[in-house]
């Protein structure tokens, strides 16, 4: 990947939401977010690009700020971790093992 500057580049806040339940009953598994970030790593790795995703634990409350009121927009974003609400290493998790 080339670049104008010679700073290095980094993708940051990228992710993948294991938000599969009542609100999202076709949404990605757990099984699905670890695919993802397998598969976007190894493009990263090859093309030399930094990177920081998003985000380690999962969340047990959304602000509606953040998101509004809309529930399944909430929940959505209460999955994007690589451990769950508590404290379990979800199968994403071994992104940071290789």
């Amino acid at each position: 990947m080339q670049s104008k500057t010679s700073k290095p580049l980094v993708l940051q806040e990228f992710g993948l939401s294991s938000n599969k339940g009542l609100w999202s009953p076709f949404g990605p598994s757990e099984k699905t977010q670890a695919e993802y970030y397998t598969t976007f790593k190894e493009i990263l790795d090859r093309q030399n690009v930094h990177y920081l995703p998003w985000t380690l634990y999962d969340f047990t409350q959304i602000p509606t700020s953040v998101v509004g009121k809309l529930p399944w927009r909430k929940h959505k974003q209460k999955h994007f971790g690589f451990i769950d609400a508590n404290g379990n290493p979800k199968k994403a998790f071994q992104f940071f093992e290789k």
